[in-house]
Order: structure tokens, then sequence, then C-alpha cells
């Protein structure tokens, strides 16, 4: 039965994010559980970004509850482990994906960097991270709705020997930072 599933969530994904993907995914190793939990050893495809299209792969792809949450509405814990570009030979993020699947369209997201090299992420935005370079870890977090609204959280850290990044790395970061007053931007 794996056999029959494989291709049919692969084409069922590439389908339904095509916007995302544009039928870039791959599935490897899909296994549907006793309890209907599934598991997969490995996704790839390509993110498609304004400056260009972003290689990736995830490994160890767990659906902890029952795909028949996802029919009767149910909350849905799906666990990750090696999000990083297909190229890296690094840990890059592992994390947890939790669908509400309410009326609210909520989403959470929680990852742990745990080997991330800037310069492997050029690909992603290049005009940002173009020149960069260092180990990143830390932590992030997003909670969103369709509505729009969101809650996130970012923790990251590049410890020794360092790294670099271009000025126009913040300009990113901008939106999410609190206003400082005048007081505050003389200081500085």
């Amino acid at each position: 039965r794996n056999e029959i599933l494989q291709p049919r969530l692969e084409q069922w994904l590439n389908q339904t994010q095509s916007s995302y993907f544009q039928n870039t995914l791959q599935i490897e190793g899909f296994d549907l559980k006793k309890d209907l939990g599934v598991s997969i050893a490995k996704i790839r495809g390509t993110w498609q970004m304004g400056q260009g299209g972003f290689p990736f792969e995830i490994n160890d792809v767990t659906i902890k509850d029952p795909v028949t949450n996802f029919i009767f509405k149910k909350p849905v814990e799906i666990t990750f482990e090696q999000f990083r570009p297909q190229t890296s030979t690094h840990l890059g993020m592992k994390g947890t994906l939790i669908l509400a699947n309410n009326k609210d369209g909520t989403f959470e997201l929680e990852t742990a960097f745990e080997e991330l090299y800037l310069e492997e992420l050029t690909n992603f935005n290049p005009e940002v991270l173009r020149g960069s370079s260092g180990k990143v870890i830390g932590t992030f977090y997003l909670k969103s709705q369709k509505s729009g609204q969101q809650q996130m959280k970012l923790r990251l850290s590049v410890p020794p020997p360092g790294g670099r990044v271009q000025a126009r790395f913040f300009d990113v970061l901008l939106p999410y930072l609190p206003a400082a007053d005048k007081e505050t931007l003389v200081k500085i």
C-alpha cells in the first residue's frame, strides 16, 4: 500500500503547493503506520522565491497523529529533522509543526537551528545573504492564522569564530523590531 500511496501523496502535494514549489517536491521512504501515523525518510524540492529557487531537503518527517485527523479537523503534529539546503552536509534545522485544523487556520512552527551556515543559504535570498558566512544556531517560533495574525520569536547566535553579514541583512528584520525613540537612536 505504501508504494501506491507515496506517488499519490507526492502528486497531491505538488498540485496543492505548486505556487511555492512548482512541482519539484519528491518523497522518498513513505510509510503509513498501523496507527495511521506517517513517516517519510526524505522530502526534496525547490522553494520558489522572487530571486530564484532554493533547493532543500527535509529528513525524517513524522506525522505523529493519525492522518484521519485531517479529515475530522483535529490537530496534527508533524516533526522533522535536517531541514537544510540540498547540497549541505550539516545538521540544518529540526522542528515541530502543529496544524490546529480549526476555522482560524492556525498553525505553530517551532524550529531549532542546530548547524546552519549562512554561506549555504545565499540562494534563499541572494540580495541579503550574498557574502555572508558563519555558523548559525538558535530557535525560531511562528504562530499564524489565515486572518494574518502572527506571533513570531527568533533567537540566533553565531558561535566562535563568528562570521560576516552585510548591513542589508538587518533590513529584513526591521519590520519585526519595536520602534526606537530618537533619544535611543542618538545614543547608538
